[in-house]
């Protein structure tokens, strides 16, 4: 029907036939490439997903306490002052407990994303090794 398009008679396509395992060889290759690329994106989605998460997690209550402050200040005259009764000890100790898990919280989220990066990137690993051991070998050098 169509013969226009058979190129049995061209004189590449004795070319294309013997070439046809280094094509199967190729597309087999390209396929490994593809999955260990597909591999190294779902890690990274991962980590990122786990670093997003983590930090709304560690910063979620600092915000919220925040807003609970901010809605419950009045205006008196210039300043502003917590109309929270804090007139009773036992609720002073626990606005301060509170404010200062806060503010733990949001300091060790400053430092969860190296522990992360370091339990889940195997490239990040692998680049601090290598950065530390050459350190280290120029101070034992020295």
């Amino acid at each position: 029907m169509f013969s226009f398009l058979d190129y049995s008679h061209h004189p590449r396509s004795s070319f294309r036939q013997s070439n046809s395992s280094n094509d199967s060889t190729n597309r087999a290759r390209n396929s490994s490439m593809r999955q260990r690329k597909n591999s190294s994106n779902t890690r990274l989605t991962i980590l990122l997903l786990f670093i997003s998460g983590t930090f709304l997690a560690l910063t979620l209550p600092a915000v919220v306490l925040n807003l609970i402050v901010s809605i419950q200040l009045t205006p008196n005259g210039t300043t502003f002052d917590i109309s929270i009764d804090t007139s009773r000890r036992d609720q002073q100790l626990t606005a301060k407990t509170y404010y200062t898990i806060c503010r733990l919280l949001m300091i060790v989220n400053h430092s969860t994303n190296f522990l992360l990066y370091l339990v889940v990137g195997k490239r990040f690993r692998r680049d601090l090794k290598l950065i530390c051991l050459g350190h280290w070998r120029q101070f034992c050098r020295q």
